[in-house]
């Protein structure tokens, strides 16, 4: 008991040094900034929680309340899928979804999916209480990796069904150290785990945890569910014609690099989804001739633009939200984030049957190895790698196609996470 005293002393010592970390990184980081002003004493998230407390209260509600936590935008594409599940199959229930970074909230925080979107409250003993007390949730389903000691102990005191959705596990966690029984501690606060792999179950039974239920991504249902309802464009249909067309999501310079090659020895379209769009202009400069999505739509609004003006090659999206729509009008797909071992969504890809092409720093990302064992994916370590790749595709159409179909048919057979994990719940 004494040692277990002293492990929570130097974690809500940890918690309280990361604030104060984030307090000076503040001053120059903007991501920062929004992490503070999110959990300061008046912001929006505290006024989304009382609404919603005031609410619930007029109401008098008995339909369930669940409650999701993402990390960011990625963990909630895994989660979605059964948040709206759960909300279609529990008629009036309510969803409370919260984030622990900007970047999933500041995209997210109007989804018309959730009733409360807020910022998680900063792990300590009193937040904790007060939220939980604040939402009531009938149950609470963290998504991938977020394990936070006080409100998961919250959860358990109050003995409220708590699940982990999506949970993938490695053997380098802290979990699996002589050092981490605090962390062990944490995951048995949790009902039931719903794992991605077998993996992460034999992980789990090392350390004698058996409530657990390998399932699947629920990624794989969502980017299916995007391509039921992704819009087609006639601006993009005038842009792309008949040519063959790269769209770049999610990029970091390393991937710009390829393209700028690209564009200066091919004729392929090119449409540029950058993942920090506030560097839309910059990325403009770097390849001459270049139109912004916003200048885009106003030329094709303008009715006094001639009809033979010259189409542009390549295409700068200064937008949020479009990217999962963007890959239908695909040849190849280039997704970012693969240089830097922060692969983003490949799955949104080849969801719509693309070929996909990304960096060599992917090892956290079972789908990409699998991806390229199956030949849908392509793995790109250098410029020589791209060029030679992405000409080959070109003059091989049956190559492509091929790709195409394999991606398919990899995205069905992937799918059916949600629906498992609904299964599993109303088992008595």
């Amino acid at each position: 008991m004494a040692l277990l005293c002293s492990v929570v002393f130097l974690y809500n010592l940890s918690i309280h040094l990361y604030w104060l970390g984030i307090r000076l990184a503040a001053v120059w980081n903007k991501k920062a900034e929004l992490w503070l002003r999110g959990r300061g004493k008046t912001n929006d998230s505290r006024r989304r929680i009382a609404d919603f407390t005031l609410q619930t209260k007029i109401a008098k509600l008995d339909t369930p309340i669940f409650w999701f936590h993402c990390a960011s935008l990625g963990e909630f594409e895994q989660g979605s899928p059964l948040m709206e599940a759960l909300k279609k199959q529990n008629n009036g229930a309510k969803i409370v979804l919260t984030f622990f970074s900007p970047s999933g909230y500041e995209v997210r925080k109007d989804w018309p999916g959730a009733d409360l979107v807020c910022y998680l409250p900063l792990d300590t003993k009193r937040n904790a209480r007060q939220f939980v007390e604040a939402i009531k949730p009938t149950a609470a389903f963290f998504v991938k990796y977020e394990f936070w000691y006080h409100h998961l102990n919250e959860l358990n005191t109050r003995k409220i069904p708590t699940y982990l959705v999506a949970g993938r596990f490695r053997p380098g966690q802290v979990f699996f150290k002589w050092y981490g029984g605090l962390y062990r501690k944490m995951l048995g606060f949790f009902t039931h785990f719903f794992l991605q792999d077998e993996k992460s179950a034999k992980l789990l039974e090392g350390i004698n945890i058996t409530n657990k239920m390998v399932c699947g991504d629920p990624r794989y249902d969502r980017c299916l569910d995007n391509i039921k309802v992704g819009k087609s464009s006639t601006m993009l249909d005038e842009f792309c014609g008949k040519d063959f067309t790269i769209v770049a999501g999610s990029t970091w310079e390393p991937e710009e690099e390829l393209l700028q090659l690209t564009y200066k020895t091919t004729d392929h379209k090119i449409i540029i989804a950058p993942h920090d769009i506030s560097r839309a202009k910059d990325i403009q400069k770097q390849f001459e001739g270049s139109v912004l999505y916003s200048e885009w739509v106003v030329r094709h609004s303008n009715l006094n633009v001639p009809e033979d003006a010259a189409i542009p090659y390549c295409l700068i999206v200064d937008n949020i939200g479009m990217l999962a729509s963007l890959y239908q009008y695909a040849s190849v797909a280039l997704v970012g984030g693969g240089f830097s071992g922060k692969l983003h969504n490949v799955l949104e890809a080849i969801a719509w049957g693309k070929a996909v092409f990304f960096g060599p720093n992917h090892s956290k990302f079972p789908e990409a190895k699998v991806m390229l064992k199956e030949g849908c994916g392509f793995e790109v370590a250098s410029k020589d790698d791209w060029q030679q790749l992405l000409e080959e595709l070109y003059e091989m159409p049956e190559k492509l196609r091929a790709a195409g179909d394999v991606a398919s048919n990899f995205m069905q057979k992937n799918a059916g996470a949600t629906s498992k994990i609904l299964i599993a719940l109303v088992k008595p």
